[in-house]
Formats: C-alpha cells, sequence, structure tokens
C-alpha cells in the first residue's frame, strides 16, 4: 500500500500535537510550575490537617470542631492533586 491509501488520522483528545516552538516551550514549563504548585498546596494542607488533628488532642475546648477540621484538611489534600494536576496518558 502506497502513501495514497493511507487513511488521514482523524483528531483525537489523545494524541496532541507536537510542542515546538517558544509558545509550545512556554505552556509546557507552566504546566509543570502549576503542577509543582499544586503538590506544595497538598502537602501544606496535609500537614496542616495532621496538625489540627494533634492539636484537638491537646486543647479543653472545641476538640471536635478541631479534629472534624483536621479531617477535611487532609481529605482535601487529597483532592486537590485529582482535580489540578494534568492528566497524562
Amino acid at each position: 500500500m502506497g502513501d495514497a491509501d493511507a487513511v488521514p488520522l482523524e483528531w483525537s483528545p489523545r494524541r496532541q500535537p507536537a510542542r515546538t516552538g517558544l509558545a509550545g516551550t512556554l505552556r509546557w514549563v507552566w504546566e509543570a510550575v502549576m503542577n509543582v504548585i499544586a503538590l506544595i498546596v497538598s502537602f501544606v494542607f496535609f500537614l496542616g490537617g495532621l496538625f489540627l488533628m494533634y492539636l484537638a488532642a491537646t486543647l479543653t475546648a472545641f476538640q471536635a470542631e478541631t479534629f472534624i477540621a483536621g479531617i477535611l484538611c487532609v481529605a482535601l489534600s487529597f483532592g486537590l492533586p485529582i482535580h489540578w494536576l494534568h492528566k497524562f496518558d
């Protein structure tokens, strides 16, 4: 079969165009920076949630509210990367 018989490829969201030129490079760098920022924010929420759960054990008032806030922060730290990070094939 020659090139004339080849079926042209249709566009697919999984097949992205090659990143060439300055604009493609800047987009790639921006996505990488945003991934790092998302991971840092998630890590801060995780450590903050652990601290709130520790703090709830030492408080005399508002123990339940502080512990629930800690659980929510930890849950948020696991949920943020799912929605923020770039999905790779």
